[in-house]
């Protein structure tokens, strides 16, 4: 959860659970409105809004920090990560149950007071992302397992890989060319290397070492 906002001149990043900002011209924390104890983050296509979860899930003023929206129900488990789709408005959230060990995906508008699951989805996504074109949706499925699905249904189109280990890291370039995927660099883990796909193709282009790990913006 790195992000910097479209100015380029602050960079927003969750540290220990906590939604921060940070200044690039002096380097200093950013004093800034929003609610504490955040969890996943994204911004929409022109940075002017974030949407943040942890003690609930909110739309804010990317300047501000102030809340715009706030979703007005129980959210059942963790909320693992969090988009805006294409259109700019709808928000679309994962969350992970521990008692029943399952992935629920949801769609919220921030003009409603309540999210709805998306029906026809693809099981288990643990993690998703579009392309910036909004052409393409990357889907992670039950922690391990990378697919292209249809950018507005999330239905399952094609499986591109799988890993031993989980995948945190899904991020398409900014040309919507290539993907980005890959697990945190861990020593327990058995497959930590960060691999690259054609996405016109759909075929894997490369590793990087597995000594090697990376975070993208």
């Amino acid at each position: 959860n790195l992000h910097f906002s479209a100015d380029g001149v602050a960079l927003f990043c969750r540290v220990r659970g906590e939604l921060t900002c940070w200044d690039l011209h002096d380097l200093r924390k950013k004093s800034m409105a929003w609610p504490r104890s955040q969890g996943a983050i994204a911004f929409n296509k022109d940075r002017s809004r974030l949407a943040a979860a942890g003690d609930g899930l909110y739309v804010l003023d990317a300047k501000s920090g102030n809340p715009l929206h706030r979703l007005d129900e129980s959210l059942e488990g963790w909320v693992a990560g969090v988009r805006f789709a294409p259109n700019g408005r709808d928000v679309y959230f994962t969350t992970y149950g521990y008692g029943d060990d399952s992935w629920t995906l949801r769609r919220w508008n921030p003009n409603e007071p309540s999210s709805q699951q998306v029906p026809r989805a693809i099981d288990g996504v643990s993690a998703f992302t579009w392309s910036p074109d909004g052409k393409h949706l990357a889907v992670i499925k039950r922690e391990t397992e990378l697919w292209l699905c249809n950018p507005e249904s999330f239905a399952p189109m094609k499986k591109l890989g799988e890993f031993a280990a989980n995948v945190t890291i899904l991020y398409f370039t900014a040309d919507s060319k290539t993907l980005v995927c890959g697990p945190p660099c861990q020593v327990y883990e058995t497959d930590v290397r960060v691999r690259f796909w054609d996405v016109e193709s759909q075929e894997q282009i490369y590793p990087l070492p597995s000594e090697v790990t990376i975070g993208v913006e």
